[in-house]
């Protein structure tokens, strides 16, 4: 064989050569891959935990409790004491810890709960038991009724559905008046016995101002009518009135009676110096006899009305009558009481009642 006859059979065995070696290459690579890959199968087979897969447990851990709460007691969480009022409902906090452990189908038993309290959820199941579902916790509140006020201890159990106790808490519910509810009374309370007291002021002063006009009608009248008896005087009789009298001697009046006489007794008296008695003066000592009877019960206002009307009648009788209610001295035997005296009307009736007297004697009338 030449030597150019070497080289290229040299040559040609060694493209040969490489081109086996790359085909070697590429199968090793995929037997790896498929050796990977059937041992990564086997793995997740057989060792499933190890992946993070647990089958029906998954279900399971719904229902049961985790390793980490399997031997935790439930508490129930609920404050020392709660404070209602009437004005407006009062969240009832509630926490039962850890809520994992808590079966889904369990209640919360409210043991002591007075009948003037009632909860937002659940029902009551006896006179002082209320039961809540446990998904009515975070929405229970407690409505109490306006004007009870008590104290009450509370128990809450938490029981699941075949009866068995799981937790226990107690609480004191304390029932209280509303914020205000006590500074509005009094003042209202106040403001009617304001109101009651300024009525009451309001009609003394009016009972007051009617006496007044009453006493300044009564002296108008009177000065009228004595203006006109003076008048009628002076024509009729000569002789002077006994009414007149020396300037600056002082006028004294007749002596009073120590009390009222019988009615009998004091129309006669009235009209002892007018027999036969006329239809006018008998209608006057009628007026007489009702103000006695109504000075007997203690309606001074009323009898003073009646004497007022029997004096301007012209009747002595009358005025003196009248004066004695305006005199304080006559009031104990009167047996008047509550009444102010008025000296100046007193006086002025016991002057009217001697010159209605002296006419009489004189025959004016």
């Amino acid at each position: 064989m030449t030597y150019s006859g070497m080289i290229l059979l040299k040559r040609s065995f060694a493209q040969a050569l490489r081109k086996s070696s790359g085909h070697l290459t590429k199968l090793l690579g995929v037997g790896a891959l498929v050796v990977i890959g059937a041992t990564a199968l086997v793995t997740v087979i057989f060792a499933p935990g190890r992946f993070g897969y647990h089958g029906s447990d998954i279900q399971a851990s719904q229902f049961k409790p985790s390793q980490k709460f399997k031997n935790t007691a439930l508490t129930i969480f609920v404050p020392s004491t709660i404070y209602a009022e009437a004005s407006e409902p009062l969240p009832f906090f509630v926490e039962i810890d850890p809520r994992q452990l808590i079966p889904p189908d369990s209640v919360l038993s409210i043991h002591g709960l007075p009948p003037a309290a009632s909860l937002s959820e659940g029902h009551r199941v006896s006179a002082d038991e209320w039961v809540v579902p446990i998904v009515g916790l975070s929405n229970l509140e407690i409505h109490v009724t306006a004007g009870v006020l008590q104290r009450s201890d509370l128990t809450l159990t938490l029981i699941r559905a075949d009866g068995g106790l799981l937790a226990k808490a107690h609480t004191v519910l304390s029932i209280v008046e509303p914020i205000g509810t006590s500074t509005t009374v009094t003042a209202v309370k106040n403001t009617k016995a304001e109101e009651e007291r300024e009525a009451a002021e309001a009609a003394k002063k009016a009972e007051e101002a009617r006496r007044l006009a009453e006493a300044k009608a009564a002296e108008d009248a009177r000065r009228a009518e004595a203006a006109r008896k003076a008048a009628e005087a002076k024509r009729q009789v000569s002789q002077p009135s006994v009414s007149e009298s020396p300037p600056g001697a002082s006028v004294k009046p007749e002596p009073k009676l120590a009390a009222i006489p019988d009615r009998s007794t004091a129309a006669a008296e009235g009209t002892a110096s007018a027999a036969p008695l006329s239809g006018d003066r008998e209608r006057l000592a009628k007026m007489i006899a009702h103000g006695e009877r109504e000075l007997e019960a203690g309606n001074v206002s009323i009898a003073r009305q009646f004497f007022l009307r029997a004096a301007e009648g012209g009747l002595a009788r009358g005025a003196l009558l009248l004066a004695w209610t305006y005199d304080k001295d006559e009031f104990a035997k009167l047996r008047i009481q509550g009444v102010t005296p008025n000296r100046e009307l007193a006086d002025k009736w016991y002057k009217r009642a001697r010159e209605l007297e002296a006419a009489d004697k004189t025959g004016a009338r």
